[in-house]
Protein backbone atom coordinates (compact mmCIF):
# COMPACT_ATOMS: atom_id res chain seq x y z
CA UNK A 1 0.00 0.00 0.00
CA UNK A 2 1.51 2.92 -1.08
CA UNK A 3 1.01 6.11 1.31
CA UNK A 4 -0.20 9.77 -0.03
CA UNK A 5 2.15 11.43 1.91
CA UNK A 6 5.08 10.00 0.37
CA UNK A 7 4.23 10.94 -3.05
CA UNK A 8 3.45 14.87 -1.56
CA UNK A 9 6.48 15.16 -0.94
CA UNK A 10 9.09 13.83 -3.04
CA UNK A 11 8.58 13.02 -6.89
CA UNK A 12 9.96 9.55 -6.89
CA UNK A 13 8.04 7.14 -4.45
CA UNK A 14 9.93 6.12 -1.11
CA UNK A 15 9.47 2.65 0.42
CA UNK A 16 6.47 3.19 2.62
CA UNK A 17 6.09 4.45 5.79
CA UNK A 18 4.97 1.19 7.58
CA UNK A 19 4.35 -1.79 4.80
CA UNK A 20 6.98 -2.03 2.99
CA UNK A 21 9.72 -5.26 3.79
CA UNK A 22 13.16 -5.11 3.92
CA UNK A 23 14.57 -7.03 1.57
CA UNK A 24 18.16 -5.68 1.72
CA UNK A 25 20.71 -7.27 3.31
CA UNK A 26 20.96 -4.86 5.94
CA UNK A 27 19.17 -1.44 7.20
CA UNK A 28 20.81 1.37 9.16
CA UNK A 29 18.48 2.91 12.34
CA UNK A 30 18.97 6.67 12.16
CA UNK A 31 16.95 8.83 15.38
CA UNK A 32 17.66 12.53 15.24
CA UNK A 33 16.43 13.66 19.07
CA UNK A 34 17.38 17.24 20.48
CA UNK A 35 20.06 15.48 22.70
CA UNK A 36 21.31 13.45 19.96
CA UNK A 37 21.88 11.29 17.02
CA UNK A 38 22.13 7.70 16.90
CA UNK A 39 22.44 5.03 14.30
CA UNK A 40 22.89 1.04 14.70
CA UNK A 41 23.49 -0.83 11.79
CA UNK A 42 22.06 -4.27 11.46
CA UNK A 43 22.36 -7.32 9.33
CA UNK A 44 19.92 -10.16 8.66
CA UNK A 45 21.78 -13.56 8.20
CA UNK A 46 19.59 -16.43 6.95
CA UNK A 47 18.46 -18.59 9.90
CA UNK A 48 20.50 -16.35 12.70
CA UNK A 49 20.28 -14.07 15.23
CA UNK A 50 20.59 -10.35 14.19
CA UNK A 51 23.95 -9.06 13.42
CA UNK A 52 24.62 -5.26 14.83
CA UNK A 53 27.75 -4.36 12.93
CA UNK A 54 27.68 -0.63 14.20
CA UNK A 55 25.77 1.25 17.32
CA UNK A 56 26.72 4.94 17.61
CA UNK A 57 25.55 7.93 19.48
CA UNK A 58 26.77 11.95 19.13
CA UNK A 59 25.59 14.17 21.60
CA UNK A 60 24.52 17.48 19.96
CA UNK A 61 22.80 20.64 20.94
CA UNK A 62 20.18 21.78 18.27
CA UNK A 63 19.28 21.60 14.39
CA UNK A 64 22.71 22.81 13.66
CA UNK A 65 24.28 20.31 15.90
CA UNK A 66 21.91 16.86 14.23
CA UNK A 67 23.48 18.35 10.84
CA UNK A 68 27.31 18.69 11.84
CA UNK A 69 26.68 14.85 13.63
CA UNK A 70 25.30 13.46 10.40
CA UNK A 71 28.42 14.87 8.87
CA UNK A 72 30.52 12.98 10.71
CA UNK A 73 28.35 9.73 10.09
CA UNK A 74 28.25 10.06 6.88
CA UNK A 75 32.17 9.79 6.60
CA UNK A 76 31.46 6.10 6.76
CA UNK A 77 30.56 4.43 3.39
CA UNK A 78 29.70 1.61 5.05
CA UNK A 79 26.27 3.44 6.72
CA UNK A 80 25.88 5.44 3.85
CA UNK A 81 25.65 2.16 1.54
CA UNK A 82 23.02 1.20 3.39
CA UNK A 83 19.21 1.63 3.26
CA UNK A 84 17.85 3.53 6.16
CA UNK A 85 15.35 3.96 8.45
CA UNK A 86 14.59 6.77 10.15
CA UNK A 87 12.17 7.54 13.01
CA UNK A 88 9.77 10.41 13.60
CA UNK A 89 10.81 12.34 16.59
CA UNK A 90 7.95 12.42 19.60
CA UNK A 91 6.39 15.70 19.32
CA UNK A 92 6.44 15.42 15.37
CA UNK A 93 4.01 13.24 14.71
CA UNK A 94 0.82 11.51 16.64
CA UNK A 95 -0.65 7.76 17.29
CA UNK A 96 -4.31 7.86 16.88
CA UNK A 97 -6.29 4.21 17.65
CA UNK A 98 -9.52 4.70 15.39
CA UNK A 99 -12.32 2.19 14.07
CA UNK A 100 -11.73 1.74 10.60
CA UNK A 101 -14.24 3.84 8.45
CA UNK A 102 -16.22 1.53 6.13
CA UNK A 103 -15.52 2.57 3.18
CA UNK A 104 -13.55 0.60 -0.09
CA UNK A 105 -9.98 0.43 0.06
CA UNK A 106 -9.47 3.71 -2.66
CA UNK A 107 -11.13 5.72 -0.06
CA UNK A 108 -9.74 4.89 3.71
CA UNK A 109 -6.98 7.56 3.51
CA UNK A 110 -9.33 10.08 2.58
CA UNK A 111 -11.84 8.99 4.83
CA UNK A 112 -9.04 8.70 7.57
CA UNK A 113 -7.95 12.34 7.04
CA UNK A 114 -11.60 13.88 7.26
CA UNK A 115 -12.35 11.44 10.75
CA UNK A 116 -9.20 12.44 13.00
CA UNK A 117 -9.22 15.99 11.77
CA UNK A 118 -10.60 17.13 14.94
CA UNK A 119 -8.32 14.78 16.93
CA UNK A 120 -5.21 15.95 16.15
CA UNK A 121 -3.35 18.84 17.41
CA UNK A 122 -2.42 20.72 14.07
CA UNK A 123 -4.37 21.01 11.05
CA UNK A 124 -5.00 18.50 8.96
CA UNK A 125 -4.35 20.16 5.86
CA UNK A 126 -0.55 20.57 7.20
CA UNK A 127 -0.58 16.32 7.96
CA UNK A 128 0.77 13.38 6.06
CA UNK A 129 -0.63 9.84 7.26
CA UNK A 130 -0.18 6.41 6.91
CA UNK A 131 -2.36 3.97 8.82
CA UNK A 132 -2.17 -0.09 9.78
CA UNK A 133 -4.17 -1.99 11.05
CA UNK A 134 -5.03 -4.70 14.35
CA UNK A 135 -5.43 -8.48 13.29
CA UNK A 136 -8.02 -10.93 14.52
CA UNK A 137 -10.80 -8.36 15.72
CA UNK A 138 -13.11 -9.54 13.11
CA UNK A 139 -12.78 -12.85 14.22
CA UNK A 140 -13.69 -11.41 17.60
CA UNK A 141 -17.22 -10.46 16.32
CA UNK A 142 -15.75 -6.78 16.93
CA UNK A 143 -14.93 -3.75 14.38
CA UNK A 144 -11.83 -3.97 12.79
CA UNK A 145 -9.52 -1.02 13.77
CA UNK A 146 -6.41 1.27 12.76
CA UNK A 147 -3.65 2.51 13.74
CA UNK A 148 -3.10 6.36 12.20
CA UNK A 149 0.23 8.02 12.25
CA UNK A 150 -0.35 11.36 11.54
CA UNK A 151 2.62 13.64 11.05
CA UNK A 152 3.78 16.95 10.50
CA UNK A 153 4.51 17.89 7.20
CA UNK A 154 7.15 20.26 7.69
CA UNK A 155 8.79 18.51 10.90
CA UNK A 156 9.16 14.80 8.01
CA UNK A 157 10.51 17.24 5.03
CA UNK A 158 13.12 18.87 7.71
CA UNK A 159 14.23 14.99 8.43
CA UNK A 160 14.62 13.72 4.84
CA UNK A 161 16.10 17.13 3.89
CA UNK A 162 18.76 16.38 6.79
CA UNK A 163 19.90 13.22 6.08
CA UNK A 164 19.51 12.86 1.87
CA UNK A 165 21.70 16.11 2.07
CA UNK A 166 24.39 13.80 3.54
CA UNK A 167 23.91 11.01 1.46
CA UNK A 168 21.82 8.84 3.06
CA UNK A 169 19.95 6.19 0.99
CA UNK A 170 16.63 6.90 2.82
CA UNK A 171 14.08 4.20 2.51
CA UNK A 172 11.84 4.29 5.42
CA UNK A 173 10.38 6.89 7.42
CA UNK A 174 8.94 4.71 10.85
CA UNK A 175 7.44 5.31 14.03
CA UNK A 176 9.26 4.81 17.68
CA UNK A 177 6.37 2.78 18.71
CA UNK A 178 7.08 0.53 15.68
CA UNK A 179 10.66 0.84 16.21
CA UNK A 180 10.57 -0.44 19.87
CA UNK A 181 7.79 -3.72 18.48
CA UNK A 182 10.92 -4.85 16.46
CA UNK A 183 12.76 -5.15 19.73
CA UNK A 184 9.53 -6.93 21.57
CA UNK A 185 9.71 -9.40 18.20
CA UNK A 186 13.05 -11.01 19.44
CA UNK A 187 11.95 -11.52 22.86
CA UNK A 188 10.98 -15.28 24.20
CA UNK A 189 7.29 -13.58 25.70
CA UNK A 190 6.49 -11.78 22.44
CA UNK A 191 4.94 -15.57 21.80
CA UNK A 192 2.19 -15.25 24.23
CA UNK A 193 2.24 -11.40 24.79
CA UNK A 194 5.06 -8.68 26.22
CA UNK A 195 4.67 -5.53 27.98
CA UNK A 196 8.16 -3.56 26.56
CA UNK A 197 9.11 -0.49 28.54
CA UNK A 198 10.97 2.39 27.61
CA UNK A 199 12.41 4.44 30.25
CA UNK A 200 13.96 7.48 28.54
CA UNK A 201 15.15 10.48 30.14
CA UNK A 202 11.90 12.91 30.02
CA UNK A 203 9.21 10.26 29.09
CA UNK A 204 8.78 6.85 28.48
CA UNK A 205 7.10 4.72 26.01
CA UNK A 206 5.03 1.30 26.62
CA UNK A 207 4.30 -1.28 23.88
CA UNK A 208 1.77 -4.35 24.14
CA UNK A 209 2.49 -6.55 21.40
CA UNK A 210 1.92 -10.31 20.59
CA UNK A 211 3.88 -12.72 17.89
CA UNK A 212 5.57 -9.38 16.21
CA UNK A 213 1.84 -7.31 16.38
CA UNK A 214 1.52 -3.95 18.06
CA UNK A 215 -1.84 -4.16 19.83
CA UNK A 216 -1.17 -1.25 22.53
CA UNK A 217 1.32 1.51 22.98
CA UNK A 218 1.26 4.54 25.54
CA UNK A 219 3.23 7.70 26.04
CA UNK A 220 3.83 8.17 29.48
CA UNK A 221 4.92 11.88 30.82
CA UNK A 222 6.75 10.46 33.41
CA UNK A 223 11.20 9.62 32.54
CA UNK A 224 13.91 8.06 34.13
CA UNK A 225 15.03 11.77 35.18
CA UNK A 226 12.35 12.06 37.69
CA UNK A 227 12.50 8.02 38.87
CA UNK A 228 16.31 8.05 39.09
CA UNK A 229 17.53 12.42 39.10
CA UNK A 230 21.60 12.25 39.41
CA UNK A 231 21.40 13.51 42.84
CA UNK A 232 19.06 10.82 44.28
CA UNK A 233 21.13 7.80 45.86
CA UNK A 234 19.16 4.47 45.42
CA UNK A 235 19.18 1.56 48.01
CA UNK A 236 22.68 0.40 48.46
CA UNK A 237 23.65 -3.45 46.52
CA UNK A 238 24.49 -4.90 49.99
CA UNK A 239 20.84 -3.43 51.39
CA UNK A 240 18.94 -5.59 48.20
CA UNK A 241 20.77 -8.65 48.47
CA UNK A 242 21.12 -9.16 52.31
CA UNK A 243 17.47 -7.66 53.45
CA UNK A 244 15.76 -9.19 50.42
CA UNK A 245 12.69 -7.06 48.43
CA UNK A 246 9.66 -8.73 49.96
CA UNK A 247 9.45 -5.14 52.15
CA UNK A 248 9.57 -2.20 49.36
CA UNK A 249 10.25 0.20 51.86
CA UNK A 250 13.59 -1.73 52.01
CA UNK A 251 13.43 -1.70 48.64
CA UNK A 252 12.68 1.54 47.61
CA UNK A 253 15.00 3.13 50.62
CA UNK A 254 16.17 7.02 50.52
CA UNK A 255 14.13 6.95 47.15
CA UNK A 256 12.28 10.50 47.61
CA UNK A 257 8.53 11.62 47.85
CA UNK A 258 8.49 12.32 44.21
CA UNK A 259 10.39 9.20 42.69
CA UNK A 260 8.08 7.02 43.98
CA UNK A 261 4.64 9.23 43.14
CA UNK A 262 6.69 9.14 39.46
CA UNK A 263 6.84 4.80 39.90
CA UNK A 264 3.28 4.85 41.32
CA UNK A 265 2.04 6.69 38.38
CA UNK A 266 3.92 4.91 35.24
CA UNK A 267 2.63 1.63 37.29
CA UNK A 268 -0.82 2.86 37.00
CA UNK A 269 -0.70 3.49 33.28
CA UNK A 270 1.14 -0.24 32.81
CA UNK A 271 -1.96 -1.87 34.34
CA UNK A 272 -4.62 0.31 32.65
CA UNK A 273 -2.57 -0.30 30.02
CA UNK A 274 -2.69 -4.48 30.13
CA UNK A 275 -6.70 -4.03 31.84
CA UNK A 276 -7.35 -2.53 28.21
CA UNK A 277 -5.33 -5.01 26.33
CA UNK A 278 -7.63 -8.02 27.44
CA UNK A 279 -10.88 -6.13 27.38
CA UNK A 280 -10.68 -4.39 23.84
CA UNK A 281 -8.72 -6.64 21.91
CA UNK A 282 -9.81 -9.84 23.94
CA UNK A 283 -6.43 -11.20 24.44
CA UNK A 284 -5.39 -13.39 27.05
CA UNK A 285 -3.20 -11.82 30.08
CA UNK A 286 0.06 -10.20 29.90
CA UNK A 287 2.37 -12.48 32.32
CA UNK A 288 5.81 -10.49 31.59
CA UNK A 289 6.88 -6.57 31.75
CA UNK A 290 10.21 -6.24 30.38
CA UNK A 291 12.13 -2.60 30.93
CA UNK A 292 14.38 -1.49 28.30
CA UNK A 293 17.77 -1.35 28.67
CA UNK A 294 18.84 1.95 31.44
CA UNK A 295 20.90 5.35 30.74
CA UNK A 296 22.18 4.28 34.51
CA UNK A 297 21.26 2.03 36.78
CA UNK A 298 17.99 2.42 39.15
CA UNK A 299 18.45 -0.24 42.30
CA UNK A 300 14.84 -1.82 43.33
CA UNK A 301 13.32 -0.99 39.79
CA UNK A 302 12.65 -4.36 39.02
CA UNK A 303 11.19 -5.84 42.55
CA UNK A 304 8.88 -2.23 42.58
CA UNK A 305 7.64 -3.08 39.50
CA UNK A 306 7.18 -6.65 39.67
CA UNK A 307 5.73 -6.39 43.23
CA UNK A 308 3.42 -3.63 42.38
CA UNK A 309 2.30 -5.24 39.04
CA UNK A 310 1.94 -8.90 39.94
CA UNK A 311 3.73 -9.45 36.67
CA UNK A 312 7.76 -11.71 35.78
CA UNK A 313 10.02 -8.28 35.45
CA UNK A 314 13.36 -8.26 33.94
CA UNK A 315 15.44 -5.67 32.15
CA UNK A 316 16.52 -6.34 29.18
CA UNK A 317 20.51 -6.79 27.89
CA UNK A 318 19.86 -6.72 23.69
CA UNK A 319 23.25 -9.00 23.43
CA UNK A 320 21.42 -11.58 24.79
CA UNK A 321 19.21 -11.22 21.42
CA UNK A 322 21.14 -10.06 18.47
CA UNK A 323 24.91 -11.07 17.88
CA UNK A 324 26.91 -7.70 18.21
CA UNK A 325 30.43 -6.96 16.07
CA UNK A 326 30.37 -3.54 18.50
CA UNK A 327 30.85 -3.08 22.28
CA UNK A 328 27.60 -2.91 23.87
CA UNK A 329 27.16 -1.28 27.04
CA UNK A 330 23.89 -0.75 28.98
CA UNK A 331 24.32 3.03 28.54
CA UNK A 332 24.69 2.77 24.78
CA UNK A 333 21.93 0.44 24.31
CA UNK A 334 19.31 2.77 26.01
CA UNK A 335 21.30 5.58 23.08
CA UNK A 336 20.31 3.76 20.02
CA UNK A 337 17.29 2.18 21.06
CA UNK A 338 15.21 3.50 18.47
CA UNK A 339 18.22 3.23 16.00
CA UNK A 340 18.30 -0.66 16.47
CA UNK A 341 14.69 -1.28 16.57
CA UNK A 342 14.36 0.78 13.40
CA UNK A 343 17.36 -1.20 11.78
CA UNK A 344 15.37 -4.53 12.54
CA UNK A 345 12.64 -3.88 10.80
CA UNK A 346 11.37 -6.33 8.15
CA UNK A 347 7.60 -5.71 8.20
Amino acid sequence: MSPDWLHTLRRRPLISLLKKKNQANGLVGVTLAPDGVAVAAVQRPSGQLPLLTAARFHAVEGVSGLDTALGVLAEDRDLRALPTSSVLAPGSFQLLLIDRPQVEEAELRSAVRWKIKDMIDFPVDDAVIDVFSIPGRGEAGRGDMLYVVAARRDKVRQQIDLLENHKFKLGVIDVPELAQRNIAALLGEDKTGVALLNLANDSSLLTLSRESTLYLSRQIDTGLNVVAPFETHSVSEESLTSEGTDDLDLTLDGIADEQRQAMDGIVLEIQRSLDYYESHFRQAPVNSLVIAPLRRRVPGLVDYFASSLGLQVRELDLSAVLETAVDLPAELQAQCWYAIGAGLRVG
